[in-house]
């Protein structure tokens, strides 16, 4: 495949694509191969399927419509995690864009987020603190392949988040995963 954009072209595309909500450009950037951190998450290009317009509402998992409780384009984002990791929809969140980070062969976004839980998940052991509004860092990278976006990891701090939440229950297993994966990106000089 010829390479079409060069790394800074990918960027402002991508963001392009998240102000938009243009499909068929996201289409037009990604990689054949495209995969995403989350083996479970059923859509190629996670949020942008699913959600609306330039009214700022959305759906959630049943298909009603909702309206963002900040930036739709973060609310994406958290949604997004949060479907990747089997969560319904029971928060409202907004964030800010910190940083953009431009190497050869990859590019790093760093967000920080703010959401509030208005209802327990379903069927959970893990039961929140309703109504208190708390921040995490959400880190995007988006590595690229013949100059098209070939893989995005979405890694945020669930730890502190839980902890923040006032969570009565983590589950240890999915942090140990979580760990190890921030230790491979700093073994690799991602973090």
């Amino acid at each position: 495949m010829s390479a079409k954009y060069s790394n800074e072209q990918l960027v402002e595309l991508w963001q392009e694509v998240n102000t938009t909500w243009n499909v068929e450009l996201a289409d037009e950037i990604l990689h054949p191969d495209f995969t995403n951190s989350f083996p479970n998450s059923s859509l190629k290009w996670g949020f942008l399927n699913e959600f609306l317009d330039e009214s700022e509402t959305f759906l959630d998992s049943e298909n009603k419509p909702r309206t963002s409780a900040g930036n739709p384009v973060r609310q994406a984002l958290i949604d997004w995690v949060r479907r990747a990791w089997k969560r319904p929809h029971f928060s409202q969140g907004h964030g800010k864009t910190n940083r953009i980070v431009i190497s050869e062969n990859s590019a790093a976004v760093y967000i920080t987020s703010t959401t509030k839980f208005i209802q327990q998940p379903e069927n959970s052991t893990i039961k929140f603190t309703l109504d208190k509004e708390v921040n995490f860092d959400v880190a995007l990278f988006i590595e690229f392949k013949d100059n098209l976006i070939y893989k995005i990891d979405v890694v945020t701090d669930w730890l502190s988040m839980y902890h923040a939440l006032g969570a009565s229950f983590i589950n240890f297993d999915q942090i140990e995963k979580i760990q190890n994966y921030l230790s491979n990106l700093r073994d690799d000089g991602l973090l």
